[in-house]
């Protein structure tokens, strides 16, 4: 009798913990929530977030126009893995690229590895690493933000600023 106790002991102990190894413990760096609101062009207009899967586009003399726009985790994933090669913390805070007229830039608010990383790009990009690094990064998300089917159906900009 005893040993059957202890072999109900010992399976069902096998169970606990391979229920905790498998439910209970994950790969923080990859599962913890990846969101972020990039704002751009022209007085940071143009929006995406998401938080809220949404995109804003600066219709610019038509005032700005909003739908709903959510990346695929594919795409997601692909910008965090640009994001860690570039060390995208480096970035933190404001960098000051080339003076552009009217004043235009990238803000990044970004939910990094648990905590939240804000980045601001004043300006133009030059052709330090680092610049080019944020240029490529800021370009695959235009890219695919205005691949979206959601972006195709806004309406196209009227005028320019000066």
């Amino acid at each position: 009798m005893r040993s059957l106790h202890a072999n109900i002991f010992v399976k069902i102990s096998a169970l606990i913990c391979l229920v905790l190894m498998f439910g209970g413990c994950s790969n923080n760096d990859h599962e913890e929530s990846f969101e972020f609101v990039l704002k751009y062009g022209v007085m940071y207009k143009n929006e995406l977030n998401t938080n809220e899967n949404t995109f804003t586009k600066d219709l610019v003399m038509d005032g700005v126009v909003t739908t709903d726009l959510t990346l695929t985790g594919e795409q997601k994933n692909d910008i965090r893995k640009l994001m860690e090669l570039m060390d995208i913390e480096s970035y933190r805070g404001m960098n000051e690229g080339k003076v552009m007229l009217p004043s235009s830039g990238f803000q990044f608010d970004i939910q990094w590895k648990g905590k939240q990383l804000l980045i601001d790009w004043i300006g133009g990009f030059g052709d330090d690493s680092k610049a080019v690094q944020m240029q490529e990064l800021t370009q695959l998300i235009i890219e695919m933000v205005e691949s979206n089917e959601a972006y195709k159906h806004l309406p196209p900009i009227q005028g320019g600023y000066e």
